[in-house]
């Protein structure tokens, strides 16, 4: 597979850019430019800056959305949770049984969707993500679990 289906740019010579280098920086300043070096391995791509980032940013979250959700098959492939390895960013995972974690998916799945359409920021799954990473932490902290059940069942109390 070559780096044009990859970035999907526009190709050029690295002659095209030493004689028009003003069009061709043009060109990457809206869309990624490849120039093609002859007798090189390997093409260079010429991009906006802003898009670089938002792709090394996609990149990341992809890498930890994929790991979520293999670490979600292998717990529901694993009867002995703790047989799981988990990815270290993904510890907070054990706290959660496999109903919690199909809910947590859901979440990251919907949040994703919104993130790859464009309606959202890359922060809506790290976002949930966080959300379910402090809850697992509260179920960690007995004390703090404890604490938060008996002030529900005071608030579900009805009232006399």
């Amino acid at each position: 597979m070559t780096s044009a289906l990859v970035l999907d740019g526009e190709v050029r010579t690295a002659s095209d850019l030493q004689k028009q280098t003003k069009a061709v920086l043009d060109v990457a300043s809206e869309r990624p430019v490849l120039i093609h070096r002859e007798g090189s391995k390997s093409d260079i791509a010429l991009m906006e800056l802003g898009l670089a980032r938002r792709w090394g940013q996609t990149y990341a979250l992809v890498r930890i959305v994929d790991a979520f959700f293999r670490t979600v098959l292998a717990r529901v492939r694993t009867p002995d949770s703790a047989a799981v390895s988990y990815p270290v960013e993904l510890d907070w995972m054990r706290e959660f049984d496999n109903d919690d974690l199909f809910e947590c998916a859901d979440e990251i799945a919907a949040a994703f969707d919104l993130v790859i359409s464009g309606d959202a920021a890359a922060s809506a799954v790290t976002d949930v993500f966080e959300q379910w990473r402090r809850s697992a932490m509260v179920l960690r902290d007995g004390a703090l679990r404890e604490r938060l059940q008996t002030e529900r069942s005071v608030m579900l109390k009805p009232a006399h």
